[in-house]
């Protein structure tokens, strides 16, 4: 049973903490620019974006999804192949049509109405008197001699009314009479940019409506054998034309020009299904055969979402709700997609092997994180080849050699190198011992032997227990070869180590006032030479 109201975005942190999530804020950029969140120095270091997959357990029907679309409460709407799913945020519910076939678009009026096309059925959505919506049918209002046809395969809305395509017909509900308008031979996709509708036919090409007439588009005979083409807004003046063998097109009422891109070869390899027109002034590819590709209005590249980052690669829909996220209809499931965000995550897909993320540490330009198995790197120079894409340095995550990934990493300080100022190096805490690290390398500072030594926590000069200088305390796990754990003012300390340049001499003092269970600092020597 569905509960009426607000849907609910789903909260999509990290559930297992085997996963590493990233931010940046930046304001949002101005219609038609780049999206801020991909420009900058941090830009290269983005993960992937959270994707919330919904698999056909998760709403009790079949597996594959052709239209998304999100009414004015915020409650999710999907054409499934045995009906409409209602979702808001919480329940899923079945709304069958009639004669219970595939439902193959969706769409939503100004008014809030979410009109229904079926196969051999079109309608809307209406509450019943408990408030539940219910499918309701317009076939009766459609001609007698034309109740006849297959899927609906578009339901478009423009300001002259409803528009219901199926090969056979174009239906135009409108003011409480449905108009019906018939093809040579039969009618492609149809589809609407700037409020007009834009259709093919076989013997004419594209076409668009203007008043009650169809018209060839100028240049549009070119496309007499695309089925589907996909129909774009571009400027004020243009739109983008999207094909399946032959890439992109703008086209200004005139004359239509190629539109080039950096994934021309991938468009035409994996056959371009569906595309959207985002917010942020991107605009998605969505194609059956590699996911979804994300360019900006100079065609570039911008991200590639197919099943390597949690979405299918057989995309039938694409559908931008009012919270910002992108849903995605695929067959075997749905998926909302946190983008565009200045979040995105890090996890085994990423390069991590997995366990808990202890801590985050960014030096000399590289961020390295420390997790239950081991310490790794962020690498921005990984190269990966899709067929038909450009080479791309894609954001992942490597071990740093010399500390194994099997052992418990905790923590991470950066200190002075005594050997010349403006110098830093790099110490990490391991179940192994303290190490320092250079670049993609560690070598142990000191050694745990046979669990003797697990330095749990690192604090640098300036903290109020350390005197002045260039100096680290190690802080150690109270029981050894324990779990470390720091209790409310260190009392589960085992000691305190002070590790200076090597003008100390190396001796033992008392610690005084120092809170350590063990009442002693040791001097550690920093070797002053270099890795």
């Amino acid at each position: 049973m569905s509960r009426p109201g607000a849907f609910l975005v789903p909260l999509l942190a990290a559930a297992a903490v085997s996963s590493l999530s990233l931010a940046a804020s930046q304001a949002p950029p101005p219609a038609g620019a780049a999206p801020a969140h991909l420009s900058g120095p941090r830009a290269r270091e983005a993960g992937r974006p959270f994707v919330h997959k919904y698999l056909p357990k998760d709403y009790g029907a079949p597996e594959q999804n052709w239209a998304v679309v999100q009414d004015n409460r915020g409650v999710m709407y999907v054409g499934n192949n045995v009906g409409v799913l209602e979702y808001d945020g919480a329940y899923w519910r079945l709304i069958r049509v009639p004669n219970k076939t595939v439902v193959r678009s969706l769409a939503k009026d100004g008014a809030g109405r979410i009109y229904v096309g079926a196969v051999g059925e079109l309608g809307y959505l209406a509450p019943d008197g408990s408030g539940n919506m219910q499918y309701v049918s317009l076939l009766d209002q459609v001609p007698a001699d034309n109740r006849e046809f297959a899927d609906v395969w578009r339901t478009l809305v423009t300001p002259e009314g409803i528009y219901f395509q199926s090969p056979q017909y174009l239906f135009r509900w409108a003011g409480g009479r449905m108009r019906v308008w018939k093809p040579t031979t039969r009618f492609y996709r149809a589809a609407v940019a700037d409020g007009t509708l834009y259709i093919g036919e076989p013997e004419t090409g594209l076409m668009k409506m203007v008043g009650d007439s169809l018209q060839e588009v100028a240049g549009g005979r070119q496309f007499a054998d695309e089925p589907r083409c996909v129909v774009i807004p571009y400027d004020k003046d243009r739109i983008l034309v999207g094909t399946r063998a032959s890439g992109l097109f703008l086209a200004d009422g005139r004359s239509i020009s190629r539109f080039p891109t950096e994934i021309d070869d991938w468009l035409r390899e994996m056959d371009l299904y569906r595309g959207a027109d985002l917010p942020d002034g991107t605009i998605a590819l969505a194609t059956t055969g590699g996911g979804m590709a994300i360019i900006d209005r100079q065609g570039h590249l911008i991200e590639h979402l197919d099943a390597s980052a949690g979405v299918g690669d057989s995309l039938y829909a694409v559908y931008s709700d009012r919270q910002g996220a992108l849903w995605a209809g695929m067959d075997g499931g749905l998926a909302r997609i946190e983008t565009p965000s200045p979040l995105s995550v890090f996890d085994r897909t990423s390069g991590l092997a997995g366990g808990s993320v202890s801590h985050v540490h960014r030096h000399a330009g590289t961020l390295y994180v420390a997790t239950s198995r081991g310490v790794y790197y962020l690498s921005t120079s990984n190269p990966v080849l899709r067929s038909g894409m450009p080479r791309q340095g894609v954001a992942a995550f490597a071990p740093v050699a010399g500390i194994s990934t099997t052992i418990q990493c905790w923590w991470f300080l950066t200190v002075n190198d005594p050997s010349g100022p403006g110098r830093s190096r790099l110490l990490a805490a391991t179940g192994d011992g303290l190490f320092e690290i250079d670049g993609t390398r560690a070598v142990p500072v000191r050694e745990s032997v046979a669990g003797s030594f697990q330095p749990a926590f690192l604090l640098g000069s300036g903290t109020p227990i350390l005197p002045s200088g260039r100096s680290c305390a190690v802080l150690l796990a109270a029981e050894t070869g324990s779990q470390p754990r720091l209790r409310p003012r260190m009392r589960a300390i085992h000691h305190i180590l002070i590790m200076q340049p090597d003008t100390v001499d190396g001796s033992a003092a008392p610690a005084r006032s120092l809170p350590c269970s063990m009442n002693c600092i040791r001097s550690l020597k920093l070797p002053a030479r270099p890795l």
